[in-house]
């Protein structure tokens, strides 16, 4: 007998047949690319003077994550330490504890001194301002 029973919505036999046959054909993908992390989302978006990358991070702290800038490619990484319940054995564990990573190439050049971060409520904004010789200059015509 089972030391414990689940009550929930009519998707979870279907959920759990579809768990049951997607995850191997991850781990597969994630054993062949050497990778067991998963990628994060994201938004990117190019304003005026700079970009601004908004990816989730829910569960992670800022000390987890970690963002490099190197020739317009921006690399976010966010590592989680595995944990064992200090409260006992677990019964079910569907708490994902994976860690996520993304990378972009960036189309204009990025002033590294003036990039800007902050994580709050499980979301990493990055502020990415244009070099100002990538700016769009207006020029006047004499």
């Amino acid at each position: 007998m089972s030391d414990l029973t689940l009550y929930g919505s009519r998707l979870d036999r279907p959920m759990a047949t579809w768990n049951a046959f997607i995850a191997p054909t991850l781990k597969q993908i994630q054993e062949a690319l050497g990778t067991d992390m998963n990628v994060g989302s994201c938004d990117v978006i190019e304003g005026t003077d700079a970009y601004t990358i908004h990816m989730h991070v829910p569960g992670f702290s800022k000390e987890d994550v970690d963002v490099q800038i190197d020739n317009n490619v921006v690399r976010i990484k966010a590592t989680r330490k595995s944990e064992e319940s200090s409260e006992g054995r677990y019964l079910m564990r569907e708490i994902v504890k994976q860690d996520v990573q993304r990378e972009f190439r960036l189309a204009k050049g990025v002033d590294s001194e003036k990039v800007q971060a902050k994580l709050e409520n499980g979301v990493l904004v990055l502020h990415l301002p244009f070099r100002e010789s990538d700016k769009v200059k207006s020029i006047a015509i004499n």
